[in-house]
């Protein structure tokens, strides 16, 4: 990640520790302040913190589902939780002044082949049995 000038660090953030401390956001935020002050006090801020903090998390899910295999619509609708949930990093990003590097973006393209990759397959045996 690029850090922009909102933030004085004497290192660059690493993505993977944006993400655990994302994840862990809510819970410290409520030690430290009240539950009920969450939404009151920076929404904007607040919200998509926490649900960027939980894209990793739901997508492991999302993706053990798949390999299972037995849960076929779950999984597409923690699919789509997911691609609703990946414009919350922008926010954060953009409140932050941290803007994303190729880490992120490779990463959020992984996800996707991985979510997706039973949906290119599908369509590849399809256009194969229609060619037959």
């Amino acid at each position: 990640m690029s850090v922009g000038w909102g933030i004085f660090a004497s290192e660059r953030p690493s993505v993977a520790g944006c993400a655990v401390d994302w994840f862990f956001f809510p819970w410290i935020y409520a030690h430290l302040n009240s539950m009920g002050n969450f939404l009151t006090d920076a929404p904007i801020e607040n919200v998509p913190i926490a649900v960027s903090g939980w894209i990793n998390p739901v997508f492991g899910i999302a993706w053990l589902f798949q390999v299972v295999g037995k849960t076929h619509q779950l999984t597409k609708m923690l699919r789509n939780v997911i691609l609703l949930m990946l414009p919350f990093c922008w926010i954060v990003f953009l409140s932050r002044h941290v803007y994303p590097r190729e880490g992120y973006f490779l990463w959020t393209g992984g996800m996707l082949l991985v979510l997706f990759s039973s949906e290119l397959e599908n369509r590849q045996s399809a256009l194969e049995s229609a060619s037959v």
